[in-house]
């Protein structure tokens, strides 16, 4: 997680993002809605949340379907759990690992 993050508005929506990138104009255009030390709270609340709730048995079968002589520690799950097939929280440009998001567990 980044030292500190930020909401930010872009395109319309809030969305999270590491406060240094924002001032960058890593995110283009975007305009700063709030910005506190709870906000990291919040986030690592959520993906807490995510891991051992809904998505649990999900994440579980993706671990246990890793092929053989493969290490689990390759996949991007962040993309994997958060992209527009499961959690939907992240946007699909944020999709770096070139997956099939739609794959189906």
């Amino acid at each position: 997680f980044p030292s500190q993050a930020a909401v930010v508005e872009k395109g319309g929506k809030e969305i999270y993002v590491d406060f240094q990138d924002a001032m960058t104009n890593h995110h283009g255009k975007v305009s700063v809605k709030r910005m506190s030390p709870e906000i990291t709270d919040d986030l690592v609340a959520a993906c807490l949340h995510l891991m051992a709730g809904p998505f649990e048995e999900a994440l579980r079968k993706k671990v246990l379907s890793t092929p053989k002589g493969a290490r689990a520690t390759d996949t991007d799950f962040r993309s994997w759990l958060c992209g527009p097939a499961r959690a939907g929280v992240c946007d699909e440009d944020d999709d770096e690992d070139g997956g099939d998001e739609k794959e189906e567990l």
